[in-house]
C-alpha cells in the first residue's frame, strides 16, 4: 500500500511540476488576446474539461468505465457495481479470473415491417 501511495504522490508531482513549468513559459510569452477570443479560450477549455471528467472515471480495480454505480474507493479513484459489491462483502478487490464474468448487456433493435 505504501508502495502504490508513493507512487501515486510521485505522479501527482511530476504532474503539478508540468503545469508549473507550461505556466511559466505562457508568462514569458505575454501574448495579449481580444476579450472576444479570450471568452472563445475560457468557453472551450471548460467543455474540454468536462469532457475529461466524465471520461476519467474507471473502475481502479477492472478498468471498466462504464457501470450503473460507483463505488468510491480513494480520492479520485472509484470501484465498479461488480468490485465495490465484492469489495464490502468480502473485504478485498476482486480478482482478474473474475472480471471476465461480468454481466455485458447488449440491446438489439429489430425493426419488422408488416
Amino acid at each position: 500500500m505504501e508502495s502504490y501511495k508513493n507512487k501515486l504522490l510521485s505522479s501527482y508531482w511530476t504532474e503539478i511540476n508540468l503545469i508549473g513549468y507550461k505556466i511559466k513559459l505562457l508568462e514569458k510569452q505575454k501574448v495579449e488576446y481580444p476579450q472576444e477570443l479570450k471568452s472563445k479560450i475560457i468557453d472551450i477549455g471548460n467543455k474540454i474539461s468536462g469532457i475529461v471528467e466524465v471520461n476519467k472515471r474507471k473502475c481502479f480495480n477492472c478498468k471498466v468505465i462504464q457501470t450503473k454505480q460507483w463505488y468510491n474507493l480513494l480520492k479520485g479513484h472509484y470501484l465498479c457495481k461488480k468490485c465495490g459489491e465484492y469489495k464490502n462483502i468480502d473485504g478485498k478487490f476482486r480478482s482478474k479470473e473474475l472480471w471476465s464474468n461480468t454481466k455485458k448487456i447488449i440491446f438489439i433493435h429489430i425493426l419488422v415491417e408488416f
